[in-house]
């Protein structure tokens, strides 16, 4: 998260001015610890304890608000049928 944040710069975008594959990539491999609402496939059992207090620690962080907004502004409805 602090790498992200780092490369973030205080950034919209890790890449140029708009969204690009980097912030897809990131926003998806932080996806399973941050749980944005937006999530297309909510997780069907409870995270263990570590994993809970270790995605409390990273919720603090603002790359974890980055990755939320990531998911608002740019995941769309899910094509799934």
């Amino acid at each position: 998260m602090e790498r992200l944040q780092s490369e973030l710069g205080g950034r919209d975008y890790l890449v140029g001015d708009s969204f690009s594959v980097a912030d897809l990539t990131a926003a998806a491999l932080f996806t399973p610890l941050v749980l944005p609402p937006e999530r297309q496939y909510p997780p069907t059992v409870p995270p263990v304890a570590a994993i809970r207090d270790f995605s409390a620690e990273l919720e603090r962080m603002p790359g974890a608000q980055w990755i939320r907004e990531m998911f608002r502004r740019h995941r769309g409805l899910s094509a799934e049928i």
